[in-house]
């Protein structure tokens, strides 16, 4: 035997040796003893908690009590972070283990003697990637620890496993997390509604997924036309004409990406870690606060609105096109005036129906039952989601201003179009938080009522982690990753620019194929494709307003459309309109 094949088998009875004895001693690993012994090790706790969580990954022990041990000890949203990051990282120990260890050694055992249905699920599961880590991550029945085993036999890609594990094990870790934040007594009865309610999310995934792969396993054949017999095949499709990133300077953006200098990127880096410390230091941390307590401004949540004005002015005076530049000063203003100083000096309560854990201050824009959620989506509705996510909204801004550099790197694949729909399960929580709100006005009593503030505690710490974390995803998915796959009240209004008046259409005659809308948008939007086949943006409900697709087109073949085009026929507001020049 081969020293490699010694070695191999020596760290594999040591691994099995550890996980019979985490097994024979699975009672000493529970919440309270967890607890204890974290509380007594003072800083170093969160550090400890990380390596336990991350050893048990590794040698099977449950991840549930760690899970609700990290809401106890650190709260719903650093609790959630660590518990997400130990678990991901376990996972991703354990699935290189498998790798290194016996992966090899099953490929070949499968290609010499499996038979032809055992090769084609492997080939299908490979031939899937991301797609298959997302189904059995989100279906409850396939056990956690055996999977991150089982996955790294598989010839997946890393990087796609690591990215969603992440992704789809946040749902349940945050509910967890703030299960356990909302206190041990309540695990007996909230636990089977979480494990339920994932269930419930797992089987519609199956239900998507398991044709795909299905499919996976036939053989490739044609399809025949029940009218001629003949074999249909797709149409080839044009290939979009690569544009390569200009280097451009710091004091000088255009409306396609460019590529900037590295110090522009770590300021922009700096700027994002600046305002997560300032939002931290005011809901967990608690290091820098004044005599009554409350933390300064500089480092408060009213930080983010800060960052936004400071590189709100530099964008603003060195955007080029003078359609973008008017709106930067618009969203930039409006974040100041509306969302910063408005709540933050006048502390005006707004009027609101429903069931709310307090009293709304104005403007709350993404608070069902407020007077501003109702007026916003009757504007997305007349005029499309860029009243909100293109002119007022600081989650686009930050992203606008700071995350500006990163737009080179927007995901254009067929992969991350697809990917694209997990912005529905943010959704299905946001139409669930609406539910807990609304429901009191059918029914005084509503047995779930009480659940409200558990329950919107996990939704915001969600959408916490979720926004906050992006920002450190930029330099690797451009500055709209959140934007395109995980904002719930994004998601909100993409369904109304569906359902509305607002369109973006193409003048196929006009169009030259150059491709420059495609590369504009940082939604991801095949919108040269879309166009040319349609006629029209088919994708309308992922996009944002900001009319960069539309500004970028050399010949006028493209143009926005919404309620005023019913009352003004004649109204074209292409680029030579919006930027108010004469028609090319």
């Amino acid at each position: 035997m081969k020293p490699a094949a010694i070695f191999n088998l020596f760290i594999v009875a040591i691994l099995a040796g550890a996980i019979i004895l985490v097994a024979a001693n699975r009672e000493w690993l529970n919440v309270a003893a967890l607890e204890n012994f974290l509380g007594a090790v003072g800083p170093w706790g969160i550090l400890i908690f990380f390596i336990i969580y991350v050893l048990a990954t590794i040698l099977f022990a449950p991840g549930t009590v760690l899970a609700l041990a990290g809401g106890v000890l650190f709260g719903p949203y650093l609790g959630t972070a660590v518990n997400l990051l130990a678990a991901t990282t376990g996972a991703t120990l354990a699935f290189l283990i498998a790798r290194y260890l016996a992966a090899d050694w099953i490929s070949g055992w499968i290609e010499r003697k499996a038979g032809r249905w055992l090769t084609k699920i492997f080939k299908g599961i490979e031939d899937e990637g991301w797609r298959f880590v997302v189904f059995v991550r989100l279906v409850p029945l396939f056990p956690f620890n055996v999977l991150n085993y089982a996955l790294g036999l598989t010839r997946l890609n890393l990087f796609h496993y690591i990215a969603a594990s992440f992704v789809c094990m946040l749902p349940g870790a945050a509910a967890y997390t703030c299960l356990g934040y909302a206190g041990r007594e309540a695990v007996a009865g909230g636990e089977g509604y979480i494990q339920k309610g994932l269930l419930g999310l797992g089987l519609v995934v199956m239900v998507v997924f398991l044709p795909r792969l299905i499919k996976r396993l036939r053989p490739a054949t044609g399809r025949d036309d029940e009218a001629s017999g003949q074999t249909v095949t797709s149409k080839t499709e044009k290939p979009l004409k690569p544009i390569r990133p200009k280097r451009i300077k710091a004091a000088r953006q255009d409306t396609l990406p460019g590529r900037y200098d590295l110090w522009v990127k770590i300021l922009s880096l700096a700027a994002f870690a600046y305002v997560v410390f300032a939002f931290a230091n005011a809901r967990m941390l608690h290091w820098v606060v004044g005599a009554d307590g409350a933390p300064p401004i500089w480092l408060s949540t009213w930080t983010e609105y800060l960052v936004i004005a400071a590189f709100g002015t530099w964008r603003i005076t060195a955007e080029t096109n003078p359609y973008t530049r008017k709106r930067l000063i618009f969203l930039t203003a409006s974040v100041v005036v509306f969302w910063w100083m408005f709540p933050y000096f006048l502390q005006l309560p707004e009027l609101y129906i429903g069931d709310l854990p307090r009293t709304p201050v104005f403007p709350q824009f993404h608070t069902p039952g407020t007077v501003t959620f109702f007026a916003i989506l009757a504007l997305v509705f007349l005029f499309g989601r860029r009243v909100v996510c293109g002119w007022n909204c600081p989650c686009v801004g930050i992203r606008e201003t700071v995350g500006f550099p990163f737009r080179e790197k927007t995901l254009r694949s067929e992969t991350a179009w697809y990917m694209r729909h997990t912005k529905w399960f943010f959704f299905a929580l946001y139409v669930a938080a609406a539910i807990f709100i609304f429901a009191p006005l059918i029914k005084a009593d509503w047995p779930a009522a009480a659940t409200l503030p558990l329950f919107m505690s996990f939704f915001m710490g969600l959408v916490a982690v979720t926004y906050f974390g992006s920002f450190f995803l930029m330099p690797l998915t451009g500055n709209r990753f959140y934007c395109r796959y995980m904002c719930p009240y994004g998601a909100t209004f993409g369904l109304l620019n569906r359902a509305g008046f607002y369109q973006i259409r193409m003048a196929t005659d006009k169009c030259i194929d150059c491709g420059k809308c495609e590369h504009a948008c940082d939604m991801g939007i095949p919108v040269w494709r879309q166009g040319l086949a349609h006629g029209k943006v088919t994708g309308i409900e992922d996009c944002m307003g900001c009319a960069r697709c539309v500004l970028s087109c050399p010949t006028d073949a493209l143009e926005i459309q919404d309620v005023r085009n019913k009352f003004l026929p004649g109204l074209t507001m292409n680029a030579s309109h919006l930027m108010k020049r004469n028609p090319s």
